[in-house]
């Protein structure tokens, strides 16, 4: 977690320069956050499962006839593991950022990097420098509103016993 404020903190500062969104736009997506999130999760499975149906319908279908560069398999996979874990971690989301917890911002931004760690590996195994280019202007505009909104987010007060 340590690295993941690093890459924060690091954003951060390249992103200061940068004119912020109206406050009324980073208040409406930061309480709105919650139920955006929550569409992008059953999207997402739903993306997730029919990526492997149509993986294991092409093995059924093609067989050993057509053979698949071990390189564009391996990216797949990659992908496949990547949004797997980003869908638990926004999936454990929704509920802290309907509360405008910080733990539910944390959760989104750790998500933030593993997908654009995950999309810079698997367009590299594709030598796909577009692909590589993509994933780190995703994540640089993501970083940009999650910024942005994260003032709205506080730490859970603990209830006293």
């Amino acid at each position: 977690m340590d690295s993941i404020q690093t890459i924060k903190k690091q954003m951060r500062q390249w992103l200061r320069p940068i004119p912020h969104l109206p406050s009324d736009l980073a208040s409406w997506l930061a309480h709105n956050a919650w139920w955006v999130t929550l569409i992008g999760v059953v999207l997402g499975a739903l993306s997730v499962i029919g990526t492997i149906n149509a993986l294991e319908g092409a093995a059924h279908y093609f067989g050993f006839r057509v053979p698949v560069s071990s390189l564009l398999l391996a990216s797949v996979w990659v992908w496949i593991v990547m949004y797997a874990i980003v869908l638990v971690l926004a999936a454990r989301a929704v509920t802290p950022l309907k509360a405008l917890q910080l733990r539910g911002w944390d959760l989104m931004f750790t998500a933030a990097v593993i997908v654009a760690v995950g999309g810079v590996i698997s367009n590299f195994i594709k030598f796909d420098l577009g692909g590589v280019l993509s994933s780190f202007g995703g994540f640089i505009l993501g970083t940009y509103v999650l910024l942005e909104i994260e003032k709205y987010f506080t730490k859970k007060k603990k209830s006293k016993s």
